[in-house]
This record gives structure tokens, sequence and C-alpha cells, in this order.
């Protein structure tokens, strides 16, 4: 049944025109007034200990898989070194298969083992329809891919025990590695067939739609989207573009114009259009926003120290007054009130803006369905106007004067219970903070401040070291160019922290610019080292046993490269632990929760867990 469903979501991908009238018909209209037919929620959530009937067995995909591949070489004109290639995935199943049974948290069947199986079913069921040349070879790349990568599983799997350490030379074999295979696999990632990887049947078709209708529909509006999905059509040009980026010489300002583009040309029009469309209550129950700037004395300082290289948290002395930017957000009638704070850090890849308008849609929803409950986002510098731990030190700081009894105008009210949450890389700022929060009251910097009841995680990015699991690095290729270990560094040369060796003196000194750290720092580990540390890498934390009563709750995403941090972070955590599983939807899936039920369904399922965070 799973496979013919997956057969079907890929015909209505790559259908007529009238087909993908039908599919906007089907996932847009059903929406407006926020209604959806059931069918778009079954399977989703996968809980606790109990399964998805949609999710099979390892041993069952394994067997699909090998099924598969017979079929594929009966039915394909192919080579006998391509023919060789699919054989090659045959001998490595078996200890897929067990890892995939081994890196589950709790009975849940989630991680990037189990995910690459299912993965390649669906790639499989794909290649069996292909008819040219081109894309048997782009097919045959993925496999390629994989087929290499399934080899090194073992020594690229990582231990997270709260003792594991970053070795130099891993991560540098990790990097060489994807590298040299994403080059030649880069050209497949534009291929019709397999752009999306196929992995979110409920959206895909709607997607394909818009980006066929919407410029039509908002004439001037979408051209620069228009443009850019024509340029991507070109699968030559789009293979130089990803060479580019696998080459190291991909700029990160080209995130930032893409961002930019995105927010400004599609999400504020048309996903504030349609949120208008489905929020008639917002007439008659209007969210309160209110965008604050303050001036702060901070309590405590987060400092980097050169040699050794490392963070040490110390009482503010200098009594410098640092600049804080946050946005409130709240619902309900005045005596819903609850006193209830959701300290939100945003995600967006460290780069991304508070008010960006992906999240501004998606935090007035969430202020509609927390009456009474005051939002808090955190308006941090983004990791482009500066390095760690400059976002990290806002958030702190942010915190800190919310919380102190002596500072109850900041929010007009001294909280009663403070849930933290964070998405995608503002779970990893999020997790950062609790830890900073811990850190300073074991060393006794801080008296009376309340600490947050629970953690609430995102498809969070838990990790910025290079070096990854091997379920990550097989998930990078399946997500998309945008999630792999290349991004891994990408993320450390923007955000992270570094010190070079001073040539003249032989000291060492801190990189305080992007600009100033060299592009090939990464192999050149004698002059230029960068920091490991767990306000970075939130996985690596050496003293989870003192965060027990605080709970965690993760909403992870089983086709999303990052689901394997995920998951281990839910291993590594001494307290209550609160894992949910959303299948067959994509990494920030709330951004399309307005025009697509299988998003809306999962986004309500996220602001739950919020409302189960809070103990009180």
């Amino acid at each position: 049944m799973a496979s013919k469903l997956s057969s079907m979501a890929v015909t209505a991908c790559f259908s007529t025109t009238s087909s993908l009238s039908s599919s906007l018909s089907s996932h847009f209209f059903p929406l407006i007034g926020r209604r959806c037919s059931n069918q778009f929620y079954n399977n989703v959530i996968i809980s606790g200990s109990a399964s998805s009937t949609a999710v099979l067995s390892p041993e069952n995909l394994c067997l699909s898989i090998r099924s598969l591949l017979k079929q594929i070489t009966r039915v394909l004109p192919l080579t006998y070194q391509q023919k060789e290639k699919l054989e090659g995935l045959k001998q490595h199943l078996e200890r897929l298969s067990d890892l995939a049974v081994s890196n589950d948290f709790n009975g849940i069947p989630a991680n990037g083992y189990r995910t690459t199986l299912r993965a390649l079913i669906r790639i499989l069921e794909v290649g069996m329809t292909l008819e040219t040349v081109e894309d048997i070879d782009d097919f045959i790349s993925i496999i390629s891919y994989v087929n290499n990568v399934l080899p090194f599983m073992d020594e690229f799997s990582l231990v997270c025990d709260g003792t594991n350490t970053y070795d130099p030379e891993v991560g540098k074999r990790h990097y060489i590695f994807v590298v040299e295979e994403g080059k030649k696999a880069a050209k497949a990632f534009f291929n019709r067939h397999f752009v999306g990887m196929l992995f979110h049947p409920s959206i895909k078709p709607f997607l394909l739609a818009a980006m066929r209708i919407l410029p039509g529909i908002i004439p001037g509006v979408c051209t620069s989207w228009s443009d850019i999905m024509n340029s991507i059509s070109s699968q030559e040009e789009a293979g130089k573009v990803v060479s580019r980026y696998f080459c190291s010489k991909f700029d990160i300002n080209d995130f930032k114009f893409l961002l930019e583009m995105i927010e400004g040309k599609i999400s504020m029009w048309g996903l504030t259009l349609v949120r208008n469309i489905n929020h008639f209550e917002l007439a008659f129950n209007p969210v309160v926003i209110e965008s604050r700037e303050e001036i702060i004395s901070p309590r405590i300082d987060i400092l980097i120290e050169a040699d050794p290289l490392q963070v040490c948290l110390k009482r503010s002395t200098n009594f410098i007054e640092r600049k804080v930017k946050w946005f409130t957000l709240r619902s309900g009638e005045e005596g819903e009130f609850s006193g209830k704070v959701v300290f939100y850090c945003h995600g967006g890849g460290f780069i991304g803006p508070a008010a960006a308008a992906y999240h501004d849609i998606f935090l007035k929803d969430m202020a509609l369905q927390l009456p009474g409950v005051t939002i808090v986002n955190v308006d941090f510098p983004s990791a482009l106007e500066g390095r760690f731990p400059l976002q990290m030190q806002a958030i702190l700081d942010l915190y800190l004067e919310m919380m102190s009894p002596s500072k109850e105008c900041l929010l007009g009210f001294t909280p009663e219970e403070v849930v933290i949450l964070g998405d995608s890389s503002g779970g990893n700022l999020a997790a950062a903070l609790l830890y900073a929060l811990n850190d300073a009251r074991k060393q006794g910097l801080v008296e009376d401040i309340q600490f947050p009841s629970s953690l609430v995680q995102w498809f969070p990015k838990n990790s910025t070291r290079p070096q990854v699991d091997a379920g990550t690095l097989l998930m990078s290729f399946f997500d998309g160019f945008c999630l792999n270990v290349y991004v891994q560094k990408r993320i450390l040369d923007t955000v992270g922290c570094f010190r070079i060796k001073d040539k003249e003196t032989g000291g060492w000194k801190l990189i305080q610019s992007n600009h100033d750290l060299p592009e090939d720092w990464f192999f050149d580990g004698e002059n230029i080292q960068f920091l490991d540390h767990p306000y970075l890498s939130p996985l690596y934390y050496s003293d989870f046993e003192s965060l027990k009563d605080v709970d965690l709750h993760v909403l992870g995403v089983n086709f999303d490269g990052f689901i394997h941090e995920a998951v281990s972070m839910c291993k590594a955590w001494k307290g209550r632990v609160n894992f949910k599983v959303i299948d067959s939807l994509p990494h920030g899936f709330y951004f399309f929760n307005q025009i697509n039920g299988q998003c809306r369904r999962a986004t309500e399922e996220g602001y739950q867990m919020i409302k189960d965070a809070f103990k009180h």
C-alpha cells in the first residue's frame, strides 16, 4: 500500500497542467476557514512507543529494496557498471538495518538510518519509471553516493554521552568525503524526478502548482521566484551552481539574498494573504504585538579566551550597557492572562531576522493557539553581524533582565513559569541558553532567578561540528543540498568562534570578523582552530544530570537532515523526555501551515507540545 501511495505521489508531482490545477484545488481550497479533510492527517505523528501503520520494520524495508533492485535491473537498460553499483547496495543493507533498530529512542521508529531505508525505496520506485539516459545517469549518481557512504557507517558514528570529543582528523575526512561525493551527485538534485526527493507528497503537488500559477495570480510580485525556478529548470546551469557551492565558493551572502527575496516577495504577500483568509477570528480576537528595544546593564558576560580556547562565564564588572531588541505577542481577553511566558529563539540558520515574514505569521498563529500566554521573540543579532557569543549574549541578557524581580516593568509582570522554545538553529540557541543559566547557577553567578521549567525544540540543529553521525551524513543528501555536512562547516564559518596563530609572536588571537577567517581554515589545524563547545553544539554538554528537573520536549521530522541530532539529544537527556516525530514533512514545515492540511495538523501538534511543557 505504501508503495502504491508513493508511486501515486510521483505521478501527481509531474503530471499535466490540469492535474496541477487539481492538486491546487485539493490542497489549498479545503484550507479556507482552516478546515481540511481527515485524509491529510492519517499516520502523521509517531509518539511514545506507538507506531504508525505506515512505518515498516527495517527488515521489511530491506526486503523491499532487494525486490526493487531486482526489478530495476530487468526494466532499465543499464550498463554492466551501473548494475554493479545497484548490486553494491545489497551488501550493506543488513548493517544499515541493525543501525536503524539500535538508534531508535524508546521504541520510537525514527533516526537517519531508518529514513535512509525509506528514502531508498522511494528513489528506487522512481528509478523504475525512468526512460532517458540522462535521467538514469542521475539516478545512478544518487545510488553511488549512498554506496560510498555505507562502508563508513561505523567510523562516522558518534556516541553522544557527554564525554565525546571532536576528532579533527576524522572531521576533515568527513568534509573531504562529502565534498568529493557531492560534486559527483550535485546535478542529480535538480533532476525533475528527484528534486525534493519526493519525501513530502502532501506538500509537493501544491508547491509545484504554486510555482506555475502564483506568478500569474500576483503579477510582478513573484518575478524573482519565477526567474529562479526557470534557472533551476536548466540542469546544466544548476549543476554549475551546486558544484560552486560544494567547492566552497558559495558566499553566505547568497543565502541572505535568497532569504530576503523569499520573505519580501513570497511570504509577505502570498502567505500573509492566505493567513488573513484563514484567520477570520483575528478581527474579533486580535493578537497584541509590541516591538521593544531596551538599554540594559548586563549581569553576566560570556567571555572567550584564546589560550586555551574556551568559554568563561563571569559576573559583569564593567557595567557597559547593551541594547537588546525583542517582540512580545499575546492574544485573549484580559481575564485569560496567565503569567506564563514562551521565550522563543527563532530559527533561520543563525542569519534569519526575527521579523521575517514567516516567523511573523507563525508567531501570530501561535499566540492565537496559546491565549493568555506571552510570547517573547528575541531579536538577537544575526551571525552576519558578529560571531559567537554575540547572539547568545543578547539572549542571556534579555532572559536575566526579564526574570529579575526588580525589573517587573520589562514585561509589565514577573513571569510565573517560563518555557524556552527554539526551532532549527533556534533550538540550538535555546539549549545553549539553558546550559548557560545552569552553569551560572552552579558557579553562584546568579541568585533567585527563576529557571525554565522546560526546553522545547522543533526539528533542532543540535550540532555545528563538521564531523557528524552517519545517519545525518546519509540524510544530508536526501534532504537537499542546503542540509549537508558542507553546511555544517558553513554555519561554523559564520557563527563559530576561532583562534589563529599570530605569525609574528607565535601566540594565539581570536578572530573577530568573518572576513578574517581563511577559506581553507579547515585544513590548517595547526594554525587555526575552532571552539568546540556545548554552547555551539548542545549535544555535547557534560552535565545533563544537573538538568534532570527540566523537561525536554522535541518535535522531530523524519525526512530531515537533522533527525539524528534530535534523537541523540533525547538519548542524552537525563530528565523527562517527550519526543514526537512527524512523518513525511520537511524541515520547517510550519512555513506551510496556512496552505497545507498536514502541515497545519503537525503545527497544531507542536502547539500542544508547548502547552504540555508548562507544568502548572
